[in-house]
């Protein structure tokens, strides 16, 4: 089964791709939106990969209780779910960006790299929690 993994801000966005016969997943794109933008990307990714199912990082605070982007996540899940009339799963990503940075930072030997390819690759580790998880 094809995946998109999300890693959902409020300006950013981080994307990945993966599936349940590698339980693997890559980082795919990362980007800064306004309104309506965002939704006519997603379409495009969507086309493009014909994923079965979306995973949603869902934003919870160190102690598992709910922070103030928790709820704009729930919205923008069940917008994604209407829209594409695909399954929208969330996956706790407490740690996704700290991972992501430190991740990046091992790779690429520098301390500066790009939001979107923070964002991006929060998203692969979302995506790799949930088939951890799941798959």
């Amino acid at each position: 089964m094809l995946l998109i993994g999300i890693d959902y801000g409020l300006r950013h966005i981080g994307i990945s791709v993966g599936d349940t016969v590698s339980k693997s997943a890559k980082p795919l794109c990362g980007f800064k939106y306004r309104g309506e933008e965002l939704m006519s990307k997603l379409q495009e990714i969507i086309e493009r990969w014909q994923p079965e199912k979306v995973i949603v990082g869902l934003p919870l605070n160190a102690d598992g209780t709910n922070q103030p982007l928790t709820e704009k996540v729930f919205l923008f899940v069940n917008a994604l779910s209407s829209k594409f009339g695909l399954p929208v799963e969330c996956v706790d990503e407490r740690w996704s960006t700290v991972e992501a940075k430190a991740s990046l930072h091992s790779v690429n030997k520098t301390k500066k790299v790009s939001k979107s390819m923070v964002d991006a690759e929060s998203a692969r580790l979302i995506l790799e929690q949930w088939l951890f998880e799941n798959a």
